[in-house]
């Protein structure tokens, strides 16, 4: 449990000096942002679609990644745990006849100008169109050299976040 915890408490320290940092306190220019994490949310899916874990792992997601789900809280501490966390999550779908995922529905709440929280409404789909499942999720984005990537992600949320902007 502590070796959950530890990990949890350094991510949020480290988001709480970046919130607390010039950048955040600039006027973010939404529009921009809310285009690029729209774009990035939207290579994340196309990723999933082609089985792409190591794409996941090397290009949408910064490691540490945190994995919200239920009532409970994973750390994946390096890519290659990422990576696996993702081909764990893909392995039974082409049993499932899976053949894509789709957005059903997306919002992006920009925080700042290296922060924003996006909201997915999917549906993984069958070859002959019938749905898997179709649920929701939200998912922390941070700026980083590299681009747009997810630090955390929080599965059923339940609906879009109530975005002020």
């Amino acid at each position: 449990m502590m070796t959950r915890i530890l990990p949890l408490r350094i991510g949020l320290l480290a988001l709480a000096s970046a919130l607390g940092s010039p950048a955040f306190a600039q006027s973010p220019d939404r529009a921009r942002v809310r285009t690029e994490v729209a774009t990035a949310l939207e290579v994340y899916v196309g990723a999933f679609s082609q089985g792409r874990a190591d794409f996941i792992a090397d290009s949408v997601y910064v490691a540490p990644a945190y994995f919200l789900g239920g009532s409970s809280v994973e750390v994946r501490m390096t890519s290659s745990d990422v990576r696996a966390h993702f081909e764990r999550m893909m392995e039974p779908l082409p049993a499932q006849g899976y053949q894509r995922s789709e957005i059903r529905s997306s919002r992006v709440c920009v925080l700042s100008n290296i922060a924003a929280i996006a909201h997915l409404g999917f549906a993984r789909v069958r070859t002959d169109g019938s749905v898997i499942v179709a649920g929701d999720a939200a998912y922390f984005y941070t700026k980083t050299p590299e681009g747009w990537r997810v630090v955390a992600s929080i599965g059923g949320t339940g609906g879009p976040a109530d975005c002020p902007d």
